[in-house]
């Protein structure tokens, strides 16, 4: 049976995943921001806000992120990450209906400022 080769890159992040430090303050402001409006937006179903709401909690604190997103997208796994949250939150806005005046959609715009410092592709509804 063959063996996989493990990738040294992966191996040095999974190697520090659980020693990184929380995101520095100033850097976390606009993610603790984020978080805070997922966290009182009403239009979200309950289960897409906790998932939201989790891949924003291992942003802020890397060191909980779990292996497998680091196996699955590498030293790309902060820009995947926000990405598929802010997917989520594209996803449900258009479920309710791409009201401009929802909570969701100010998130989405935000979710886009954020994902464009990570050089991460954004959501063209919300530009």
């Amino acid at each position: 049976m063959p063996a996989l080769t493990p990738i040294p890159e992966i191996q040095a992040t999974l190697a520090a995943l659980p020693k990184l430090p929380p995101m520095p303050q100033e850097q976390a402001r606009p993610y603790q921001e984020l978080h805070a409006a997922v966290g009182r937006c009403s239009a979200y179903n309950e289960n897409r806000k906790l998932g939201i709401l989790s891949q924003i909690d291992y942003l802020l604190q890397p060191a909980t992120v779990p292996s497998e997103f680091v196996v699955l997208y590498g030293d790309e796994w902060r820009g995947r990450l926000l990405y598929g949250a802010a997917y989520l939150s594209a996803l449900e806005w258009k479920l309710a209906g791409r009201d401009r005046s929802s909570c969701l959609y100010p998130i989405g715009v935000s979710f886009n400022a954020l994902l464009r410092d990570l050089h991460q592709s954004t959501f063209p509804e919300f530009e």
